[in-house]
Parts: C-alpha cells; sequence; structure tokens
C-alpha cells in the first residue's frame, strides 16, 4: 500500500510486545518513536529488541527508528523559603541565581540552580521552563551571575 502520509507511532507499554508492534507495521506505521527519556536501561533496551524482532517478520515494511532523548536539565534548589513553597503572579519579576552545589535555599527574590552555564545559554526573549514546563518564563535580562525573568 502506498502512502500519501507518514505514520509515526510511540512505541510504550501497550504497544512494546511483538505482536503489537507487528499490528502497527501492518497499520502503516512509518517511523517507530522510542522514549527513551523515561523507564530504565534495560526496559528500553527490551522495547527496542522486541521492535527489531518484529521487523525480522515484516522484512517488507519499510520503518525508521526515532530515539527520543531527555534534553538537559538544569535542577533548582530543593529547599525554598518559606519551606511550603515560592508563589509566583503572572507578569511578577524574579531572579535565577547559580549555586553550583545547591547550598542555599531559593526564595521569592532568587531561585537558585545548579547550572553555572545556563547565565551563557538564555538570551532576552527565551523561554525558561519549570517543574517540567508547567510553569514558564521569559528572559528578561541576562547578567553575568543572575537571570531576570
Amino acid at each position: 500500500m502506498k502512502l500519501k502520509t507518514k505514520i509515526a507511532c510511540t512505541i510504550g507499554p501497550s504497544s512494546s510486545d511483538v505482536p503489537g508492534i507487528i499490528k502497527l507495521f501492518d497499520a502503516g506505521m512509518g517511523l517507530a518513536r522510542f522514549n527513551i527519556s523515561h523507564g530504565d536501561k534495560k526496559k528500553n533496551a527490551t522495547m527496542i529488541r522486541r521492535y527489531f524482532e518484529a521487523k525480522k517478520l515484516r522484512p517488507y515494511k519499510t520503518c525508521a527508528m526515532m530515539l527520543d532523548l531527555r534534553g538537559r536539565e538544569i535542577r533548582q534548589c530543593k529547599t525554598t523559603e518559606p519551606p511550603e513553597g515560592i508563589r509566583f503572579e503572572i507578569g511578577e519579576v524574579a531572579k535565577i541565581r547559580e549555586d553550583r552545589y545547591v547550598t542555599g535555599a531559593s526564595t521569592h527574590e532568587f531561585i537558585q540552580v545548579d547550572n553555572q552555564q545556563m547565565m551563557k545559554a538564555v538570551r532576552p526573549g527565551d523561554l525558561v521552563s519549570f517543574e517540567d514546563g508547567t510553569l514558564q518564563a521569559v528572559v528578561l535580562e541576562v547578567a553575568e551571575d543572575e537571570i531576570k525573568v
């Protein structure tokens, strides 16, 4: 069957056995995506091995593989002052400072992060995500030792 569109399928817990992957091949999967930023090495290796087992049973099917890796993560200090956490309102300005060993607590004035390179990596207008992307801030200014968001 000649497809005019490409079908990308994420191989995960409900589709990672050999019969499940074969069903995806037969349905026209053109790209198998493996999100290897989650799970452990053993589980990820098992999913990829099963993909190749299924591919042997469907050698005439053309399908690309994509490994989705976790991007760089910068850790913010786990302690805050006040201990119950910090609340920010929309439009409120905060500053991010590098504390390589994360020894200080984050406060309403300064959010402490563990990566000095962050100051060099961002530019005004960039988005910075917190809490796995559930909170975002726009970079306003970048100085040598802090970022205003």
